[in-house]
């Protein structure tokens, strides 16, 4: 265990964030090494590479910070098998947040019950999912303080009182060091 320890682990450090051991560890030793391969509707495949995917969880990690979102509160999201519900997930864990997944197969009532039950703070989905299952269910959950909506499409509209996840991103620092 020791051995498997220091591997895990930076030189001098007792951190052993999932989210480091997932994607930073892999992008310090090969940073263009592809970390995720996604298949859109059209069946055309999009990859990330390490380095690439350390960047985008470290934003979206410095993201949450910026919304005064503490370890421990709970994240979810409300996505497709998409880039962002990795982002999302990952850069989650780095900011030491509980990551609660959804599913669009979800109806109002179960997805009404885990946003409420896990006090959720912040939540990642899209515009469409949003006003379809979201919005009618929002003054029943004062937890919920912000919703980011990932665009899928350039026409997607963002809806009122929510937030562009994907400008908020490139606004957002690439750099993240994980606390222990």
């Amino acid at each position: 265990w020791e051995s498997v320890h220091r591997e895990l682990t930076r030189e001098g450090s007792a951190d052993l964030n999932i989210a480091r051991i997932a994607v930073d560890r892999h992008a310090e030793v090969d940073p263009g090494k592809i970390a995720l391969r996604l298949l859109d509707g059209d069946l055309g495949v999009s990859k990330i590479s390490y380095g690439e995917l350390r960047g985008r969880t470290n934003r979206f990690a410095n993201l949450l910070r910026t919304l005064a979102v503490r370890p421990q509160e709970v994240v979810a999201s409300l996505l497709g098998r998409k880039a962002a519900l990795y982002v999302t997930a990952l850069g989650s864990l780095k900011n030491g947040n509980i990551i609660c997944p959804l599913f669009e197969a979800f109806g109002p009532e179960p997805l009404r019950q885990r946003l409420a039950l896990a006090r959720v703070r912040v939540l990642i989905t899209t515009p469409v999912l949003y006003r379809r299952k979201v919005q009618p269910l929002l003054e029943g959950l004062p937890d919920l303080k912000h919703v980011l909506v990932s665009v899928e499409a350039p026409e997607d509209e963002i809806p009122e009182a929510c937030l562009a996840l994907e400008q908020l991103l490139a606004e957002s620092d690439d750099e993240w060091d994980i606390a222990p």
